[in-house]
């Protein structure tokens, strides 16, 4: 087998390999962005609060939180679970057709 038989699969993990990078360097920045929003919103409800101008129910906003962040961590094992089946399958079956 030649390096010529195998250069447009080895294009194709190139081109998903920078795809990949894009996306996760995208996610990342979003998520930093998420964590300041909800950084300042908690910081304002405790200011208000210290304030006296509202009463925040702490305990019903943490358990909120926690099921907000289960869901999450729940659907990111989902889609990695997903992502990792679906890569390893495709190059597989390339690889299979390509032999």
């Amino acid at each position: 087998m030649e390096f010529k038989d195998l250069s447009p699969f080895i294009y194709d993990m190139g081109y998903g390999a920078f795809a990949g990078f894009i996306i996760g360097f995208t996610m990342k920045r979003i998520f930093k962005f998420l964590v300041i929003i909800t950084g300042l919103y908690l910081l304002s409800l405790i200011w208000l609060s210290g304030k006296g101008f509202i009463s925040v129910n702490w305990g019903t906003f943490f358990e909120f939180l926690n099921g907000s962040f289960k869901s999450v961590d729940i659907a990111v094992k989902n889609i990695t679970k997903t992502l990792a089946f679906s890569g390893s399958f495709i190059g597989g079956f390339i690889l299979g057709l390509r032999v």
